[in-house]
């Protein structure tokens, strides 16, 4: 995984903003993302940030079990996003090549 990577979104997730602000998708299931930055703050704790469609980036946290003493994102990277070179694998499997 790197800066640039492109990303499949598997699961949406949705942003509700203050009072003033209706409900926002920021990251929506089918559409596809850049790995904009890859932030590491300790051994078991790694942020991914990803691009959204609202022209920022949201941070996920590459592990489950994450240092909780150290900044993390409670949003885990694998529960949401798939690279395309994964998706692009799967495909030539199921053809058989």
């Amino acid at each position: 995984m790197d800066k640039g990577d492109i990303l499949i979104c598997k699961q949406s997730y949705c942003l509700y903003g203050s009072r003033s602000t209706v409900f926002k998708n920021d990251i929506i299931k089918g559409n596809k993302y850049i790995i904009r930055n890859i932030v590491v703050n300790g051994e078991r704790n790694v942020n991914v940030y990803v691009s959204n469609d609202n022209g920022g980036s949201m941070p996920f946290s590459l592990y489950k079990d994450y240092d909780k003493f150290l900044s993390h994102s409670s949003l885990y990277f694998y529960d949401y996003f798939i690279s395309l070179a994964e998706v692009r694998q799967k495909k030539l499997e199921q053809l058989g090549l």
